[in-house]
């Protein structure tokens, strides 16, 4: 049995198959399956993400690459295609990253110089970011929705 939930109404549903395209709910195509594969839970914990969030009513805001539409979501399904112009895979919009990148680091201990170079940059532009006197890169604040907010 494969379990469904949408991240556009939050609607849970099974099947038999893993062939559902769309809510039957909403219509949306913004739809997770979970299941278990020799044992091994599959996007078991994407699924309890969505569900949480569902339950709280506690959205996130995603955003096209290509035509900069904005939509919300109870959850940010990897390869999500926007429902606008069919653009690439939509991105989490990161609020706050200068935030999440100071909390990120403290939290875990990290000096400038090694963020930077988990960052792929130096720690002088790690600095200049975290410090507001340069702006978040798109390459920085992808690695924000993959490594902290995603």
């Amino acid at each position: 049995m494969y379990q469904y939930i949408c991240s556009s109404c939050g609607a849970e549903f099974s099947r038999e198959h893993d062939r559902v395209k769309q809510c039957p709910h909403c219509g949306s195509i913004w739809i997770l399956i979970s299941y278990f594969e020799d044992g091994t839970g599959i996007n078991v914990k994407e699924y309890e993400a969505i569900r949480s969030n569902a339950e709280a009513d506690r959205k996130v805001k995603l955003q096209c690459p290509d035509c900069g539409n904005i939509a919300e979501s109870y959850g940010h399904i990897k390869g999500t295609y926007c429902c606008s112009c069919g653009g690439i895979p939509l991105a989490l919009v990161v609020e706050q990253p200068l935030e999440l990148l100071k909390q990120y680091r403290k939290r875990n201990r990290l000096s400038q110089k090694l963020m930077g170079w988990k960052l792929d940059i130096s720690q002088n532009y790690y600095s200049d970011i975290e410090s507001g006197k340069r702006p978040v890169t798109p390459e920085v604040a992808q690695w924000i929705t993959k490594n902290i907010a995603g």
